[in-house]
């Protein structure tokens, strides 16, 4: 467990945020923090579901941030799917 800051956006929104996740967060925990700085403020908030890109490769369901070699200040960006 440490904290790991990253650049995050969300798709649709036009700012970037700097989020603070740790390397055991799982994928969905890091979206639910992603999400939580523009879901429903810059971006729609209707539910779906969402898949999560470090650097333009899909980070997969099961894998936390060090699993998925998530480094401090990488991008990081949540897609809607569909």
């Amino acid at each position: 467990m440490a904290p790991l800051p990253i650049q995050a956006i969300v798709r649709g929104d036009f700012v970037a945020q700097l989020v603070l996740i740790d390397t055991d967060d799982s994928v969905d925990a890091m979206i639910e923090k992603i999400n939580h700085h523009a879901v429903g403020r810059r971006v729609s908030g209707e539910s779906r579901k969402w898949n999560l890109f470090c650097e333009d490769e899909q980070i997969e369901d099961g894998q936390t941030a060090g699993s998925a070699g998530i480094q401090p200040l990488d991008v990081v960006e949540v897609v809607p799917v569909g």
